[in-house]
């Protein structure tokens, strides 16, 4: 596997996505989502072949409970690199795109079982700083480091 250096930090050139993780998935899914054993194999042979982020979604149905109770079972130095999308956000002003936000944010967290979400990334199609709040810097700085 090769890697990249991100935030001092080697991350995987290849990502697992997991929304087949969550929701019946797919056009050619004839056998609907996977079960817990077998979301823990796909993530046990992603870990194991040097994959070491990984990209879900709270849109993703139950994904994000499955990789929390997965990474229970590995080491913390040895977890990878959480990736997850905010979604449903309210960009109807500046106060509520903060609070939904935050949101995303503790119900990621949750679902995950960490204290921190290492990377967010917004799902939705609608415009992430819309005005009055489209200036560059408008969300606070403890959002955009995941502290909340």
């Amino acid at each position: 596997m090769k890697y990249i250096k991100a935030g001092g930090q080697d991350i995987s050139l290849f990502s697992l996505g997991t929304a087949q993780l969550g929701p019946d998935y797919g056009i050619n899914n004839a056998q609907g989502k996977p079960n817990s054993a077998q979301s823990f194999e796909i993530l046990d042979t992603a870990r194991r072949l040097g994959v070491n982020c990984l990209d879900t979604s709270v849109g993703y149905g139950n994904s994000e409970q499955i990789i929390g109770r997965w990474l229970k079972s590995v080491p913390e130095k040895e977890r990878p690199l959480i990736v997850t999308k905010a979604d449903r956000l309210d960009v109807s002003s500046k106060a509520a795109l903060k609070a939904s936000l935050r949101e995303s944010l503790r119900v990621s967290k949750s679902r995950l079982g960490l204290e921190r979400i290492p990377l967010l990334i917004r799902r939705t199609a609608a415009p992430f700083w819309p005005a009055p709040c489209s200036r560059r810097g408008s969300a606070p700085r403890s959002i955009t480091r995941g502290d909340t």
